[in-house]
């Protein structure tokens, strides 16, 4: 029987140490993709809890941001301000801190828009911009994180508005938390089996991107061959009634004051 010697290159030790690399670029993907994901599961918290009508609710809404914006009276649009932020006491810390981070962003924003009238000395408008903005901004993140979505598009849906704006804003809500999930799965699994340095993070994000949108075109043939079979054809039709609380009667009273003080004013 012959025996072969084991080489020498077998009998080596071989370490391999792949160069570090920053995850910066994953994490940053995928720590953007949770904040969407958060907001949009933030509005399970409404189970179990008193809702006000969404109709009153956007009624003055609209009320608020129509008259802010026709309002030449910086007291008013400062009333205006500091009912919002005692209404946004009562909430709870997390609600909070997302609407002011939500508000700073705006007020910033309009703050560097005015800012050229402000070295030119109309430091009236600077200021009307930025309290306007904080007004209808503030308003708008309350609203958002007072009332659930799906109970916005159930308002809706008594509205003569078109069922398919109704379908497109009720499926496109129901997609982002689909597909953002997609997303952060892969992300993270890109995050767990990266090994040494990748140059080409553009590439690995363009191909998340495009495995999204083939599982977006097989989900959507999917809903549509599930829905074709429950027999929907495209009309939204509401059959729950909201029941009367005292939430309603309060921004009721709250809409005819502010109208009253625009007028007094």
């Amino acid at each position: 029987m012959i025996q072969n010697d084991i080489p020498d290159w077998l009998k080596q030790t071989q370490q391999y140490t792949p160069q570090k690399d920053k995850n910066k670029f994953i994490e940053k993907t995928q720590n953007g993709l949770l904040r969407i994901l958060a907001k949009i599961k933030m509005q399970s918290e409404f189970g179990g809890k008193k809702i006000p009508s969404p109709a009153i609710a956007l009624f003055v809404l609209f009320e608020m941001i129509f008259l802010t914006v026709l309002s030449k009276n910086l007291q008013f649009v400062f009333l205006l301000l500091g009912i919002l932020i005692v209404y946004l006491a009562f909430f709870p810390a997390k609600m909070i801190r997302n609407i002011i981070l939500e508000v700073c962003s705006g007020v910033t924003f309009a703050f560097f828009f005015s800012l050229p009238a402000y070295l030119m000395g109309n430091h009236y408008t600077m200021q009307q911009l930025v309290l306007k903005t904080a007004v209808t901004v503030c308003s708008v993140a309350i609203f958002t994180h007072r009332i659930p979505f799906y109970r916005l598009s159930h308002t809706l849906s008594k509205t003569p508005l078109s069922d398919t704006i109704l379908f497109i804003f009720d499926i496109t809500l129901k997609y982002l938390v689909v597909l953002g999930r997609i997303c952060t799965y892969m992300t993270e699994a890109l995050k767990l089996r990266s090994i040494g340095h990748n140059r080409k993070k553009q590439n690995t994000a363009a191909g998340i991107l495009g495995v999204t949108y083939l599982k977006s075109q097989a989900m959507s043939k999917e809903m549509y061959q599930a829905m074709a079979c429950r027999g929907f054809d495209g009309t939204y039709q509401s059959y729950g009634k909201h029941k009367w609380i005292i939430n309603d009667a309060a921004l009721l009273v709250a809409g005819v004051l502010i109208l009253v003080v625009f007028i007094v004013l």
